[in-house]
């Protein structure tokens, strides 16, 4: 993902290794947030990963968020 990408957050699969705090949460702040643009990248956290800093317009606000979690939306 880059800048400038339109994200949503990811709701993981339903399976043995998924908390139902983790879903239950990934489907609140999809919920609560809508869709976001990605305005800043960078590697970070231990271990390093990709993080994106995320505007959402719905909540005029944004944070930075593991690129891990989130999703391309496409146009379809």
């Amino acid at each position: 993902m880059k800048v400038g990408d339109l994200v949503v957050r990811k709701i993981p699969e339903k399976n043995d290794f998924t908390l139902l705090v983790r879903l239950d949460e990934a489907k609140r702040q999809r919920a609560e947030l809508g869709h976001g643009i990605v305005t800043d990248t960078k590697i970070s956290g231990k271990p390093e990963h990709l993080c994106l800093m995320v505007w959402y317009p719905k909540v005029n606000r944004q944070w930075w968020i593991a690129a891990s979690l989130m999703e391309e939306m496409t146009c379809e």
